[in-house]
């Protein structure tokens, strides 16, 4: 079968691995790229440079596009896809910061190239990340095209399993049916996790006032070999980067200086009546918020509006994510804390304790909802997500009768756990289970990195790919036929 890879900094020399494991088994591996730099290493590495397309290539034609011209060329893309490319734009963290010509010019011819590359070698099947607005672009051609675009990384909870995602729609793809061992399964690591519940293993994010020595080659690349990055429309400018990270060190020293939170009140000492909705903060940028849950990245914004319709009987406890102090200002932080019953919550508190005393847990798009819903606490998220069938509600706050659910969902005993619906979750992750795989593709981009070797992983997660190709070929000729 004929697949490409999307190249991502990120996750680059991760998909090489695993492509070279695929090219081992008979399929035939493209790449789409939005970077010379990283084209230059893959044909460096012994990848045929016809296999390798590469955006900046096309560069002098998005510049040279009318913006009349690119609206009408990638407007028949948005039909049916339920995304606008102004929305793409905006969920972009580079392209939203040029200008609206440049930025339309670029996708329009983008597209182009990307579906006649896909026609002309006839891939059925992209792989990769749905960060860059290039990299959603490329998951509405295929839709178009009546191809798959795919991404693949861990379902969060547990962590050492992963599942193939619609890209765009962030769902999971339903391989195969569920069975009866995925509901022993499902019984069993419920159990385990409720005796004793574990939050998701990421990857360890080094403080915002740790200097990181990549910046340095950062430097070097810009100031030596500048032509690798031009056009490179996911690469900050480096003047950006500096500042960027200028002023996240700041936050973090104000925050640790003059920290604006207070701690939660522990649950014996809280009064019997004191409820809260507990609301996490999601880390900004980053796909989660900013695609997943476009709507709401304005997360002030999404803590107003359900501040507004929090009824008097409960506060709204705010928590900042724990490992990225510093993405938010202190100023930015207390304008929050003085909304009515708005409390900031020290975010080294603990986010299972917090959960477990709450009446609902809320997130635009965050694992803790999930975690909550496993728990047997109500929770709630503002874009839909592939475990929304265990949310309480999803949606904009303002539609939900916010009083009623609350009494709905504290009718239980506040004095101990209770769990109304565990069938429910209980199918859910057996049907999870049955879509996903062993294995943790977000870790080998981090053993690539660091120049070690994960067999053991690499083929657990080429064992998968396998799988879903097959599910691929078989969903191919069905549509022919």
């Amino acid at each position: 079968m004929q697949l490409a890879f999307l190249v991502n900094k990120h996750v680059t020399m991760a998909y090489a691995d695993l492509a070279a494991g695929l090219e081992r088994q008979g399929h035939t591996v493209f790449w789409l790229s939005p970077s010379r730099r990283w084209s230059r290493w893959l044909v460096e590495r012994g990848w045929r440079a016809e296999h390798v397309l590469t955006l900046p290539d096309r560069a002098a034609a998005w510049r040279a596009m009318p913006l009349d011209a690119a609206r009408r060329a990638l407007a028949p893309l948005e039909a049916g896809a339920g995304l606008a490319i102004a929305n793409l734009i905006l969920m972009d963290r580079g392209l939203r910061r040029r200008p609206s010509g440049l930025a339309y010019g670029f996708l329009a011819v983008a597209a182009d190239v990307i579906r006649r590359f896909v026609l002309a070698h006839d891939i059925r099947v992209c792989f990769g990340e749905a960060t860059w607005a290039w990299e959603i672009l490329t998951w509405m051609v295929c839709r178009s095209l009546g191809r798959h675009c795919m991404a693949f990384t861990t379902v969060r909870v547990p962590s050492d399993r992963f599942a193939f995602f619609d890209a765009a729609r962030h769902q999971v793809i339903e391989h195969r049916v569920t069975g009866a061992h995925d509901r022993v399964w499902a019984a069993e690591f419920l159990a385990a996790y409720r005796a004793r519940p574990e939050p998701p293993r990421y990857a360890p994010v080094p403080s915002a006032l740790r200097f990181r020595r990549h910046w340095l080659d950062e430097l070097r690349l810009a100031l030596v070999r500048p032509a690798l990055d031009r056009d490179d429309m996911t690469i900050w400018p480096m003047r950006e980067r500096v500042r960027h990270r200028l002023r996240l060190a700041v936050n973090a020293a104000t925050l640790r200086l003059v920290p604006p939170f207070e701690p939660a009140l522990a649950r014996a000492a809280r009064p019997s009546d004191q409820r809260f909705v507990l609301f996490c903060l999601h880390h900004q940028p980053e796909a989660s918020i900013d695609v997943v849950a476009a709507l709401y990245s304005d997360q002030a914004h999404a803590v107003e509006r359900l501040a507004r319709v929090l009824p008097a009987s409960h506060e709204l406890w705010v928590k900042e994510h724990p490992a990225w102090l510093g993405d938010r200002s202190r100023r930015w932080l207390t304008r929050l804390a003085r909304l009515p019953c708005v409390r900031l919550i020290d975010p080294h508190e603990s986010s299972l304790a917090l959960i477990r005393c709450a009446d609902l847990v809320v997130s635009p798009s965050g694992t803790v909802a999930y975690e909550a819903a496993l728990l047997g606490v109500p929770a709630a998220t503002l874009a839909p997500l592939y475990f929304s069938r265990l949310m309480a509600t999803v949606g904009d706050p303002v539609t939900w009768d916010m009083p009623a659910l609350l009494d709905r969902l504290g009718d239980g005993p506040r004095d101990r756990l209770h769990h109304p619906d565990d069938a429910r979750v209980c199918e859910f992750l057996a049907w999870l289970h049955a879509q996903s795989f062993t294995g943790c593709p977000d870790r080998l981009a981090a053993a690539a990195m660091a120049g070690r070797v994960d067999d053991a992983n690499l083929a657990a997660v080429l064992s998968g790919l396998d799988v879903i190709l097959g599910w691929v070929a078989r969903d191919t000729r069905a549509a022919a036929e």
